[in-house]
């Protein structure tokens, strides 16, 4: 029968301190991701699922991210979740003290049509679309048509600069040729398995 799956890939940078640092992994299995069922002024549900962080609760978090990962600091206010709303629901986005420092945007990968809505301004978001939003205000999204679903992104800016080229993000360009070259030499060196397909405990 068909299998569809959904994925975001969604990639975190390191500051250059840990670029190098020795490779974890954790995973995040389905009853350790924190789930909240919330109700709007109107009894309407919104479904929050939090991979990282918490914008409702930050006491109450899934699984600690590795330890030289960016979103380990909580004080760096990484946050990865999805919003499912209700139709007709309503959300309200809390503001952060970080302001300009944190970089917020909501994805709408699910649904007809949203609205965002600040004390200054009021914009509306087709299926598909992203937008980067002001972390310093609080927002209120509204769902204008059937439930739908959000992707919601944000972090406090490392404030260094990147170089990037295909799988490789560095901070200059020597490093890029670094990575490249210990690639090809090495391929991270090997695969120390027997088998390609590995399944962990």
């Amino acid at each position: 029968k068909e299998n569809p799956m959904e994925l975001f890939q969604i990639w975190l940078n390191l500051p250059a301190k840990n670029k190098m640092v020795d490779p974890e992994y954790k995973m995040l299995w389905h009853d350790e991701i924190i789930k909240e069922q919330l109700k709007d002024d109107n009894g309407h549900v919104v479904n929050c699922v939090w991979y990282c962080g918490n914008l409702n609760d930050n006491r109450h978090l899934s699984a600690k991210p590795p330890k030289n990962s960016w979103a380990f600091d909580v004080e760096n206010e990484v946050v990865i979740g999805t919003i499912e709303l209700a139709e007709n629901a309503h959300w309200c986005l809390p503001s952060s003290d970080l302001g300009d420092e944190l970089k917020r945007c909501v994805y709408f990968f699910e649904g007809d049509e949203i609205q965002l809505e600040s004390s200054s301004e009021q914009v509306s978001l087709n299926q598909h679309q992203m937008f980067q939003l002001d972390a310093s205000k609080q927002i209120n999204i509204i769902n204008k048509g059937q439930a739908c679903r959000l992707l919601i992104l944000q972090g406090k800016a490392i404030g260094e600069p990147v170089a990037h080229h295909g799988p490789f993000v560095m901070n200059t360009q020597k490093e890029l040729q670094q990575a490249f070259s210990d690639y090809q030499r090495t391929q991270f060196g090997g695969w120390p398995f027997d088998r390609h397909d590995v399944v962990h405990d």
